[in-house]
């Protein structure tokens, strides 16, 4: 019986843990004039769904990825859509709307998903514009620019404008 049950304990195991991940957790990063910045996020695709307003419900805050929710790390002080943002690291939230999106820099950075989003957690938030794709953007992209980040997924793009102090 014991030797049955350690067979079925191993067989699940293994198949549990050698599965790949479908939104697999990426990292990006890049320098704002000098200061690094780091952002790892999981990666879903899109699969022929409808993302926005659907999947990802316009006006409710949004881990930005999948799984774990996003983090960003800065290695010193930036300058944020306008605002100040301590060197540090905090996690991702995003509120989608159909006609921009507001970007929660929160002190909880190691949530899985938004189901313990806090309010009260946010260090800065702010508004950004959306810009509507012409071709689909298939798994969700982060990547810097030398004055931004940019987030992609199916036809939508949000530019974070980011620079030195």
């Amino acid at each position: 019986m014991w030797k049955y049950l350690l067979v079925s304990m191993l067989i699940v195991s293994s198949s549990l843990f050698g599965q790949k991940k479908k939104s697999p957790r990426l990292e990006a990063s890049g320098t704002i004039d000098g200061v690094r910045v780091e952002v790892a996020y999981g990666a879903p695709s899109v699969k022929g769904r409808t993302i926005f307003g659907d999947l990802v419900p316009y006006n409710k805050v949004w881990r930005t990825g999948a799984n774990e929710n996003s983090i960003i790390t800065l290695s010193q002080d930036l300058i944020v859509g306008g605002e100040r943002l301590a060197a540090g690291t905090y996690g991702l939230f995003t509120t989608p709307t159909a006609e921009g999106w507001k970007i929660h820099f929160n002190s909880e950075s190691d949530n899985w998903g938004a189901y313990s989003y806090s309010k009260s957690k946010d260090v800065l938030v702010v508004s950004v514009d959306i810009v509507a794709l012409d071709k689909l953007v298939e798994q969700l992209s982060m990547r810097f620019t030398e004055e931004s980040l940019i987030i992609e997924w199916e036809k939508t793009s949000v530019v974070i404008p980011l620079t030195k102090p």
